[in-house]
């Protein structure tokens, strides 16, 4: 039996003054930086209207509670992506029944109305004061019940697009006796921002704050509409006939003042096509896209490679995306 709540919020509990030492795994069955990413942090500016993430960066938005861990897009969401318990505990409260489904804004003003942000999620104590909420999940896919105990790592239920959200992801929101406290720093998100003398609370080194993530692209035969392939329809693959030869990428955690560079080279290795953008503002999200009609004698056979590489400029942080397409 599902337990439907019509308001899935947060809540302290009157626990032990002293709490325990505790760690999480990653709350997604994924290999991070490969097929997942972290789309947003914890904001640590409790000033209105003004954003720091656990690194004194902006890589997450007003207000925001918890740690976003996104897929590639809303076919990744439909094959299944299991969200599983960060750490052992006992399920306090769930609620499904929150379609999937990508929302205009009005819809998106009356699931706020109804309190209803986070969709379908669950909440779990695991104890001591710490408790964690996972947001956004898939209609129908929870598999656990009010009041069951988990183990770390047992599967909760899948990566949806319920609620308040505009691409497929988790929502994982880490509270100690009813203060949001960031994992990447172990300290409450009402302290300083700072890397420096943090102590994650991640139960794997592997696990580390990243700055920005080239997380997709691809080649198109036409103009990329990106809203279409983020929901899974990724457009036909250019041809020897196709009119334009164009090649996509997408990041996360964009920057601005970030240098993009994008080409296509030829399968001689001949320069195509290059592209240098300098990223106007500060974004969750980006795509960028460049190509070139057909040339007179038409496109060359063989194996055509796509590029994307992004570099920003405060760090000298550089990350490189290729793609390739087998033209005959």
């Amino acid at each position: 039996m599902k337990y439907i709540l019509t308001t899935l919020f947060i809540f302290a509990l009157h626990f032990p003054a002293h709490a325990q030492n505790f760690s999480m795994m990653l709350p997604v069955d994924c290999e991070l930086n490969q097929d997942c990413w972290f789309m947003n942090y914890v904001d640590h500016d409790t000033v209105e209207e003004q954003v720091k993430d656990a690194a004194c960066e902006s890589r997450s938005f007003d207000g925001h509670k918890g740690t976003d861990i996104a897929i590639k897009d809303f076919t990744e969401m439909r094959r299944g992506v299991d969200v599983v318990s960060a750490a052992p505990g006992k399920v306090l409260r769930l609620r499904d029944g929150e379609s999937d489904s990508f929302k205009t804004r009005e819809e998106f003003r009356e699931i706020s109305e109804k309190n209803h942000d986070c969709g379908n999620g669950i909440i779990i104590d695991h104890g001591d004061g710490w408790i964690t909420q996972y947001c956004h999940l898939k209609k129908g896919s929870i598999v656990v019940e009010q009041g069951q105990t988990v183990r770390r790592g047992e599967k909760l239920a899948e990566i949806g697009l319920s609620g308040v959200t505009e691409h497929p992801h988790l929502h994982v929101s880490l509270i100690h006796k009813g203060k949001i406290v960031d994992p990447f720093t172990g300290r409450e998100v009402t302290t300083k921002c700072g890397l420096e003398n943090a102590e994650p609370l991640w139960g794997s080194s592997q696990i580390t704050y990243k700055n920005f993530s080239l997380y997709d692209a691809g080649f198109n035969a036409e103009r990329p509409d990106f809203d279409a392939i983020s929901r899974g329809n990724r457009g036909a693959s250019p041809r020897l006939n196709s009119d334009a030869m164009i090649f996509w990428a997408g990041y996360f955690g964009a920057k601005e003042g970030d240098e993009v560079h994008l080409e296509i080279r030829d399968p001689a290795g001949n320069m195509f096509v290059e592209q240098k953008i300098d990223q106007p503002k500060t974004r969750a999200r980006q795509y960028y896209f460049i190509g070139l009609k057909k040339p007179e004698e038409g496109f060359r056979k063989g194996t055509w490679r796509g590029s994307a590489k992004v570099t920003r400029g405060s760090t000298g942080e550089t990350e490189s995306l290729t793609r390739v397409v087998d033209i005959f």
